[in-house]
């Protein structure tokens, strides 16, 4: 798997892990390097994508978009949906 990789653009964040590679240690590296990638991007991205991707990192937003999705699905009333939601909180201010 690490000689794999290695020939990717992830190339080498797996150069300093022993042989062989669990399972476990795997999944914790791939996770990290996507989140680094992931805090490129949003560092990058200008307004509005600036905010989406800073909104698409609280959970509580993506229970809250997946609850009104299904429950609208379902016919559920949207006033019963929406009490449903995780109270808002405010998310930090942009400054463009």
């Amino acid at each position: 798997m690490k000689m794999h990789l290695s020939s990717t653009d992830y190339g080498n964040f797996l150069q300093n892990e022993p042989s062989p590679i669990s399972t476990t240690t795997l999944a914790e590296k791939c996770t990290d390097k996507l989140v680094e990638e992931f805090n490129f991007l949003k560092v990058q991205a200008v307004e509005p994508m600036a905010t989406f991707m800073e909104y698409i990192t609280y959970g509580y937003m993506i229970d809250n978009i997946v609850l009104v999705i299904t429950g609208t699905h379902h016919d559920r009333e949207t006033s019963e949906l929406l009490e449903k939601c995780h109270p808002q909180r405010t998310p930090p201010s942009y400054k463009t």
